[in-house]
């Protein structure tokens, strides 16, 4: 099969997935971008637990932003590999990062400009102030803080938020996203399928990330100004 054979076929499973946003017309669509996905992204990173983590990272994208993506301006399969560089620099970046609290970047959606095509410069994407003034949840105190003291709430947050998930979401985040386990330790010590747990992990993120943004709205908002500034 010849790679414009290839690519006219991801471009119809993807429109159909598009038209018809059910699990098994994504699952379709899973199985035949896969492959090339992970090479793709691998070939970045180098490294396979790497790829795992960025490959759940940007199928949760996909699963939310499907609709921001317009077939009339570039195929799907541009859109997608755009999306996984991006998730594979910004990984790499945080990967870099001294922080030990990985949480709220897993938890922020500030990039949607980028998700959605109209910008793939990752130059500023980590340029933030030293301070902000915070406002609490009262509307009245505030207060200077660092960006360390917001993360670390974010954090903690986070956490709140995880154990209120449905089990297997949290399960398969918390030995993620707080013991740092991988995919395949994680499938392996709980007797899942590898496929299963990434999908448990995106649907996850993407409950967690919702949830944190309902029960701690202002502090999912001053995170974000931390991160656009």
């Amino acid at each position: 099969m010849n790679k414009k054979r290839i690519e006219t076929d991801i471009q119809k499973i993807a429109e159909r997935y598009i038209n018809n946003r059910s699990d098994t017309n994504f699952a379709s669509l899973y199985s035949r971008i896969k492959y090339g996905l992970r090479s793709y992204i691998f070939g970045i990173v180098k490294n396979i637990d790497d790829t795992d983590d960025i490959e759940v990272k940007v199928l949760e994208k996909v699963w939310k932003n499907i609709h921001m993506y317009d077939p009339n301006k570039a195929k799907f399969s541009t859109w997608l590999y755009r999306i996984a560089l991006f998730e594979s620099l910004q990984y790499i970046a945080n990967r870099n990062k001294s922080h030990k609290h990985i949480l709220p970047e897993d938890v922020s959606n500030i990039y949607a400009n980028t998700i959605a095509g109209t910008c793939c410069n990752n130059d500023d994407a980590f340029i933030t102030h030293d301070n902000i003034d915070y406002v609490t949840e009262n509307y009245i105190d505030f207060t200077e803080v660092t960006k360390d003291d917001i993360t670390q709430d974010l954090y903690d947050a986070s956490l709140t938020c995880i154990n209120l998930l449905k089990d297997q979401y949290r399960m398969v985040l918390y030995e993620k996203l707080v013991n740092c386990k991988t995919i395949v330790d994680i499938a392996n010590e709980k007797q899942i399928p590898i496929t299963t747990v990434k999908n448990w992990l995106f649907k996850g993120r993407i409950e967690l990330r919702n949830m944190i943004k309902e029960k701690f709205g202002r502090l999912y908002e001053s995170y974000c100004e931390f991160e656009i500034n």
